[in-house]
């Protein structure tokens, strides 16, 4: 009876131990691997300058377009 216990913790303690190796490794291939980490997340900047102040909204164009559209789940555009 305390045999086969202790082989059942000794077998969750397994799983949790190559679980947590197997999720650490992965984050460090996501962010020190600059093809993976730009993938799953796609960097996009712009700069906007202010010409003059005023009081009302102006609307900013992307490319002649009013917004920005993903042509993927992780938001990399196809050019």
């Amino acid at each position: 009876m305390v045999n086969s216990k202790l082989k059942e913790m000794g077998l969750i303690g397994a799983i949790f131990v190559t679980l947590t190796i197997v999720f650490v490794c992965s984050y460090q291939v996501y962010q020190n691997v600059g093809t993976v980490h730009s993938y799953f997340s796609p960097k996009m900047t712009s700069f906007l300058a202010i010409e003059k102040e005023t009081d009302q909204w102006n609307g900013i164009k992307f490319n002649d377009q009013y917004s920005v559209k993903f042509d993927s789940f992780f938001g990399i555009r196809q050019s």
